[in-house]
């Protein structure tokens, strides 16, 4: 779980957390091939495991409701004034399933909330309360 490594990264360094963004995309763009072949080499070994991943959740979504409207979607980023609805700084770019979609959270107004790209990627598939609480 990435969280976890954080956590553990910041515990071992606690200047880790201070570092600026700047030097992560320094780091990744003079690494970027290397980690591309990482991430290649990593989907060839697991490679069933990613595929029974999209296989569950295209299974998933094609039971689920999937009824918001684009007006629906606009007013829903009108109500949380363009902004994430997690953390409130960011301006909210993705559309979030609050309940994920491997929980069987539908696309529908009740359950899609506007977010950033780091809050939609923290949270992922957890679940929303027990990952609000850790956040």
């Amino acid at each position: 779980d990435s969280r976890a490594y954080m956590q553990r990264r910041r515990a071992i360094d606690p200047n880790y957390a201070k570092m600026p963004k700047s030097y992560f995309a320094n780091w990744y763009a003079e690494n970027r091939d290397r980690e591309r072949a990482k991430r290649k080499e990593n989907y060839k070994e697991n490679s069933v495991k990613y595929k029974a991943r999209a296989t569950h959740r295209q299974r998933a979504i094609k039971n689920l409701i999937n009824d918001l409207t684009q007006e629906e979607w606009n007013q829903l980023v009108y109500s949380f004034g363009g902004r994430c609805a997690y953390c409130q700084k960011n301006k909210s770019d993705r559309m979030d399933h609050f309940w994920p979609v491997t929980m069987g959270g539908g696309t529908s107004k009740s359950n899609i909330v506007p977010a950033c790209d780091a809050c939609n990627r923290s949270k992922f598939n957890k679940n929303p309360l027990v990952w609000l609480e850790v956040g």
